[in-house]
């Protein structure tokens, strides 16, 4: 079985580093409003596939010249 990078999982610590430096805070505060990235939870453990966090960061991306 071949594992894409894009599904590599990441734990809460490596996908706030991943997202810029967000805190593991931000991102449970995120999940129990229901929002940021999706996840995964397996058994007590949350992860966060890489593929998946850097399609969220892309839809995050503003062009400053679109906002008028």
């Amino acid at each position: 079985m071949t594992i894409h990078n894009d599904d590599i999982l990441l734990n809460e610590h490596a996908a706030a580093g991943l997202l810029g430096g967000v805190s593991v805070k931000t991102l449970q505060r995120w999940r129990y409003r229901g929002q940021g990235p999706g996840w995964l939870k397996v058994g007590a453990s949350v992860f966060y596939r890489k593929g998946k966090l850097q399609d969220w960061l892309k839809s995050r991306e503003r062009d400053p010249e679109a906002v008028a």
